[in-house]
């Protein structure tokens, strides 16, 4: 086999499409010029998570991962909420919340993790 073409195959992998959740808890998402709550999982078992939400409950999910794109723990990851620091905590169970922050929006931007 042409190393070169080996390559231009390994390259040219699909990865999974965005996966757009049902929020809860009054979350909405934020809207233009920001990306929809989305998440997927690339071919390495990490998931990626995306968008900005408003108007939900601090402390309440803004919505639940299925089996098969949860963590094996819980995590807390830094964020940013309204212009401020925030916590954001993604359980085994598959829930994601804002541990602090305020509803103004909350952004999931760039949050990365390893499934179970």
């Amino acid at each position: 086999m042409d190393i070169v073409k080996g390559l231009e195959q390994k390259a040219n992998k699909r990865q999974g499409d965005w996966i757009e959740p049902t929020l809860l808890n009054g979350w909405i998402n934020f809207g233009a010029p920001f990306a929809g709550c989305s998440y997927f999982k690339d071919n390495f078992g990490i998931i990626h998570l995306r968008g900005v939400v408003k108007s939900g409950v601090i402390g309440q999910a803004f919505y639940n991962l299925p089996v098969g794109y949860r963590p094996s723990a819980n995590i807390d990851v830094a964020s940013c909420s309204n212009n401020a620091f925030c916590v954001i905590t993604i359980e085994a169970n598959g829930n994601i919340f804002p541990l602090s922050g305020n509803n103004q929006w909350v952004s999931l931007a760039g949050i990365t993790f390893r499934e179970a």
